[in-house]
């Protein structure tokens, strides 16, 4: 295993052991947050971070030299209307929208953890799945705590979350290159 790889697998471990550990604490949190008065950061925090996150790539597209530069548009464009889409479906519960940047942020360092091993599209898979099982883990630990419980819809909730966090990559990893038309 690279200096690297192994970097990236210990940013999947710390991230994963991040999400366990909080999960007897979210909830609660999320209570104080919108007992304060604070609900706003619970209802618009996420959608505002997702949102700087898609102009960030945005520019960083418009900005390099990469080939085939209105497919990669196209692609943001696609996964923006995704992202909300779900948002929008997370709407009644809105530390659920909390998951859309956990589980895209863990799909991203599986796939970066892997992809030297299992190549590019092996990668994506790979992490997708992964993503998915420690989703499922997620619930399943959540069964065992008090005033929380183990959701179907929060299992497939923590997978397209992966899947969409893979897909907003897939649209702005690859390198400029110096040659490539820019269309």
């Amino acid at each position: 295993m690279t200096k690297i790889e192994r970097r990236y697998w210990t940013f999947v471990v710390l991230w994963t052991a991040i999400l366990y550990a909080t999960l007897p604490i979210a909830r609660k949190l999320a209570n104080k947050i919108e007992g304060a008065g604070y609900k706003c950061v619970l209802n618009y925090g996420p959608i505002f971070l997702v949102a700087i996150a898609f102009v960030a790539a945005l520019v960083y597209i418009l900005n390099g030299r990469y080939s085939h530069r209105l497919l990669r548009i196209s692609c943001m464009v696609i996964a923006a209307f995704l992202y909300a889409l779900f948002l929008k479906n997370l709407g009644k519960i809105p530390i659920e929208r909390i998951h859309l940047m956990e589980y895209g942020i863990l799909a991203i360092l599986a796939k970066k953890a892997s992809e030297n091993r299992l190549g590019n599209l092996g990668s994506y898979l790979f992490s997708a799945v992964l993503t998915a099982m420690i989703g499922v883990g997620d619930e399943l630990i959540q069964k065992f705590l008090p005033d929380r419980v183990c959701d179907i819809r929060d299992m497939m909730t923590n997978a397209i979350s992966g899947a969409l966090g893979l897909l907003f990559w897939a649209c702005v990893s690859q390198k400029p290159s110096d040659n490539s038309p820019s269309s």
